[in-house]
């Protein structure tokens, strides 16, 4: 009887096995979350920053599916962002070891000053979303284009009470991010928000980019193609992937 019982929970942890392989199969990969990553105070601060200094440049585009307000900076090496990046810096630091090299474009581990940072940062920008604005399904670089984009820093500046709607999607996960929460995920990895149906969503996003040769050299197109083909099968109902 002993056999049996054993030889029964042999197969169903086979089972089990193949059934969390078959899952981990059907999910994208690259993305990274860092919860309360920020205080909602400095959340505050990062939203008055842009909006009181920044022009804010209305994005409607129906025919991309978009529909937001941004506030762009494309003069990211700024000492009034360093508080930020020294953020960014500590949190990658101390989880260097998860983070995929490819993913990112270089060495994470070697990154440890806010201009290092900063140097690899193509710009810096605050998403505002009001209501029935959205972003449809997307990828912010593709092969050849010339912007060396690796990752989206992306950081949840509102409180989830504070509108209704507004999950982000990134490849296969479905996020409803707190106020303070750090997301970062390859700009090549399709993603969309949904739309925001009350009051204003707001994100900082920071874009971090390498030379292209790097890029192309460090296996960040591997992962992408992985990456697109899972979702197609993920999402094979959704045109756009």
């Amino acid at each position: 009887m002993m056999r049996i019982v054993i030889a029964a929970c042999m197969v169903c942890a086979h089972l089990a096995a193949e059934a969390l392989g078959d899952e981990l199969a059907l999910r994208t990969h690259g993305l990274s979350l860092f919860p309360g990553a920020f205080t909602p105070a400095e959340c505050d601060r990062i939203v008055s920053t842009f909006r009181g200094s920044r022009k804010p440049d209305r994005d409607v585009r129906t025919h991309e599916s978009v529909s937001r307000t941004n506030y762009f900076d494309h003069t990211p090496d700024q000492p009034e962002y360093y508080w930020i990046y020294e953020r960014i810096i500590s949190l990658l630091t101390m989880n260097t070891g998860s983070l995929d090299p490819g993913a990112w474009g270089f060495d994470v581990g070697r990154v440890n000053t806010p201009s290092a940072l900063a140097s690899l940062v193509d710009f810096v920008l605050l998403h505002e979303f009001g209501p029935e604005d959205f972003f449809d399904w997307h990828v912010d670089t593709k092969p050849g284009d010339g912007t060396g984009r690796t990752m989206n820093i992306n950081v949840m500046l509102s409180h989830p009470e504070a509108y209704g709607g507004g999950d982000l999607h990134v490849g296969t996960e479905q996020l409803r991010a707190n106020q303070g929460d750090l997301s970062a995920y390859p700009a090549s990895l399709p993603h969309k928000v949904e739309d925001i149906t009350v009051g204003r969503r707001f994100t900082l996003v920071v874009a971090v980019k390498v030379p292209e040769d790097e890029r192309d050299r460090g296996g960040y197109w591997g992962l992408a193609t992985r990456n697109h083909e899972v979702l197609a099968r993920a999402r094979h109902a959704v045109p756009k992937i």
